[in-house]
């Protein structure tokens, strides 16, 4: 009782709720919908190496390069569901609701010559792609 001034004056200004009935005439509180937290989609980690075939003396052939690319995925037991796509000169990689990655490449690829292979252990996908040659 002998704080109620205090108390009323504290609420007024908005820094204490007021009490938990509603005053008459006033109206209920709304509630207001929580939108469902949308899952975090990643930017996965990745790796880009290049490897070069040796060609010996009076081989006629170019050496051949390769870019290989190593896309960390450790939330994933198996690559079911993950979407690939190669492009002369990116990859892209998705996995709806958890990881997305588009990854320039230093050079166009051969999008014929690719292969990419599930280290499951590691959980990381390796995609080998030999370097487009030039005409």
């Amino acid at each position: 009782p002998e704080f109620e001034e205090v108390r009323q004056a504290v609420r007024k200004l908005g820094l204490v709720p007021g009490p938990t009935e509603a005053s008459p005439g006033t109206p209920p509180p709304q509630q207001v919908p929580v939108p469902d937290p949308s899952p975090c989609v990643q930017r996965p980690k990745w790796k880009l190496s290049q490897i070069s075939n040796e060609v010996e003396e009076g081989q006629e052939e170019a050496p051949t390069l390769q870019v290989v690319a190593k896309i960390e995925m450790p939330l994933l037991d198996s690559i079911k569901g993950v979407e690939v796509d190669i492009s002369d000169r990116k990859i892209s990689v998705l996995k709806p609701g958890v990881y997305e990655l588009d990854l320039p490449l230093p050079y166009a690829v051969d999008a014929d010559s690719v292969q990419a292979k599930w280290l499951k252990k590691h959980r990381i996908l390796q995609v080998t792609m030999t370097r487009a040659v030039d005409l």
